[in-house]
């Protein structure tokens, strides 16, 4: 990952949306989970 990135949380649906880069994303969701969306 890079040395530049952006995490948010959304507090409604627990997930943690992670934005690396200009093409990185994560999202994280309550249970452990990671998509590549």
């Amino acid at each position: 990952m890079t040395n530049t990135y952006k995490p948010i949380y959304d507090e409604r649906t627990g997930k943690i949306f992670i934005l690396a880069g200009e093409d990185i994303e994560i999202l994280i969701s309550r249970d452990g989970n990671w998509e590549y969306p």
